[in-house]
């Protein structure tokens, strides 16, 4: 018997990541309703990526939705997520030689770590996901957790 819960359908697109399709009752893709400027069915991936050399907090190219880094040369290489936004979820993939520093927007916060300051991702460590559940969590607006 369909219910009215939504799940994720998951499928190979031939890339080396996966994307998801969310579908309502009975199986039926849910098309054309967007939630934080991406529909429902698609979520932004960038595979291949190279980790910013150095290290550092930069706004030049913020995390998408799903990253897969496989260029990160020296331990704190950096990547930064996009300002915080109730509802957001950024996933992570470290496949490069060395830790990756993961800084968050310009004020904003992961974890207890303060503002500003960056969540290091082991080489190989398993996909870690980004969230931010509300604009303020804990007092603290711009705040992004770890599942």
């Amino acid at each position: 018997m369909p219910t009215s819960t939504a799940r994720a359908k998951y499928f190979d697109a031939n890339e080396n990541l996966d994307v998801f399709q969310v579908v309502g009752p009975g199986g039926t893709p849910l098309a054309g309703q967007t939630i934080q400027g991406f529909s429902y069915g698609t979520k932004s991936a960038l595979d291949n990526q190279t980790a910013l050399a150095g290290g550092g907090q930069s706004a030049v190219s913020p995390l998408v939705s799903i990253n897969r880094f496989t260029v990160v040369v020296n331990n704190g290489d950096s990547a930064t997520l996009p300002v915080a936004q109730p509802g957001m979820t950024v996933i992570v993939i470290n496949d490069g030689a060395h830790s990756l520093n993961i800084f968050p927007a310009l004020g904003d916060t992961i974890n207890a770590l303060g503002t500003n300051n960056a969540f290091s991702l082991a080489t190989g460590q398993s996909p870690l996901a980004f969230y931010c559940t509300s604009g303020i969590l804990n007092g603290v607006a711009g705040q992004w957790r770890t599942k």
